[in-house]
């Protein structure tokens, strides 16, 4: 069984109202097409208990997949905590997220550019709001061709807190999204001077990566998104699980041995 204090977080990215899984086939790597709720079921009976909803289409700018998306909140609500990323970073946007009605809707970076429109969003909504932060060397947010581009994001956190964001999902910028080892100062530094939530929101290709992220758990680090290297099928949600057993070792096999 995982470490309850660190979520181990799936993806289910939705394009064309559809979505995939890991192969099971010996023969190949391609994913299994499947419906998202699927894909969400598939997820849970691995054991996970809270998945990351992306709608890839509206976040590109297409035709948002809410029919699919509504079924898969819809019909897994009761066994799994969905958190859903689209394009919510407006008004309109957030309305379309929050009909869907999923247990969290996290924001993207460019929220931040609008502080009123965010402090509307949290006192409407409340832990329902989650925010993306993107950051970048120095504390600079990531988020091209919008105001939040280059904001500190030492300087915005206390205002963040106050505004009462609840959960923050924490990307690097740099180093191709992974918080590596060496990188960790950042994220430590960010989950100690944050007041909720933090949860990393990129940063896994290894066991050894999975397990060094579930060592900041002390410092505030709830969880890790690992939609990437399950969806190609790198490690599986059971091997996951034993990275982040407190007795694991990265350098052995499955759990240490005394």
């Amino acid at each position: 069984m995982q470490n309850l204090s660190f979520a181990l977080i799936p993806t289910v990215s939705v394009s064309n109202g559809q979505a995939s899984i890991p192969s099971d086939s010996v023969l190949t790597n391609d994913p299994k097409v499947v419906s998202p709720l699927a894909a969400a079921r598939f997820w849970h009976e691995q054991g996970a208990q809270r998945i990351q909803i992306i709608d890839v289409d509206a976040l590109r700018g297409g035709t948002p997949n809410t029919s699919a998306i509504t079924q898969l909140v819809h019909g897994i609500r009761h066994q799994v905590r969905t958190d859903l990323a689209a394009n919510s970073g407006d008004a309109a946007g957030l309305a379309a997220a929050v009909a869907i009605d999923p247990a969290q809707i996290i924001l993207p970076t460019s929220a931040v550019a609008d502080l009123v429109f965010l402090t509307e969003a949290v006192g409407k909504y409340g832990s329902h709001i989650g925010l993306r932060l993107v950051i970048g060397d120095g504390g600079a947010l990531r988020a091209p061709g919008t105001a939040a581009d280059g904001a500190d994001v030492w300087t915005l956190l206390p205002q963040l807190d106050a505004i009462g964001v609840a959960n923050y999902v924490v990307s690097d910028a740099g180093h191709a999204g992974h918080w590596w080892q060496a990188h960790h100062d950042v994220l430590t530094d960010f989950c100690q001077a944050a007041t909720h939530s933090v949860t990393a929101g990129s940063g896994v290709v290894s066991l050894e990566n999975l397990h060094g992220l579930a060592d900041l758990v002390p410092s505030g680090l709830d969880g890790a998104v690992i939609g990437r290297a399950l969806d190609a099928g790198t490690f599986t949600f059971a091997e996951a699980e034993t990275a982040v057993e407190a007795r694991y070792d990265p350098y052995e096999w499955g759990p240490a041995q005394p």
